[in-house]
């Protein structure tokens, strides 16, 4: 969508892409590699990403249920490069052996102190586990992690 600054007369747009992956809640193994994937590309970029925040753009990427979404924000003038910067990361994206496991521990640690967390983080997820087809428990994402 595009829709003209009023205030400050800036010419900025905001851009959302959906990349669908049918397996990618098939399994809770699946689920833990869309959230390294995540993980490892949001570290890949954050250096990139910085500059381009002091420039007025933005970028987002979150998993979702069906895959994961792609959100640009900021300058238009600037967005295809920018957009085209991230997309060329995401076709070649190779980690490193070491961050994936530095990552990987991280996300290790998050899944198992999930249950120190706020009450309301707990109803909110169990809510989401009850009522979504495809979601696993805590737990089953952490039995799902590798050794």
């Amino acid at each position: 969508w595009y829709k003209q600054d009023d205030t400050f007369l800036l010419p900025k747009a905001s851009l959302k892409f959906e990349f669908y992956c049918p397996a990618a809640f098939s399994s809770p193994l699946n689920v833990n590699l869309l959230n390294m994937f995540e993980l490892l590309v949001n570290d890949s970029l954050q250096e990139y990403s910085y500059n381009a925040q002091l420039a007025g753009l933005s970028y987002s990427l979150a998993r979702t249920t069906y895959g994961f979404q792609l959100s640009v924000g900021g300058y238009n003038e600037k967005q295809p490069a920018f957009l085209s910067e991230i997309l060329g990361e995401i076709e070649n994206f190779k980690p490193s052996q070491e961050r994936f496991d530095i990552l990987l521990e991280e996300y290790g640690r998050c899944l198992e102190n999930f249950s120190a967390e706020q009450p309301y983080s707990h109803a909110l997820f169990y809510t989401s586990l009850a009522l979504m087809d495809k979601c696993f428990s805590k737990d089953e994402l952490q039995q799902a992690l590798p050794s």
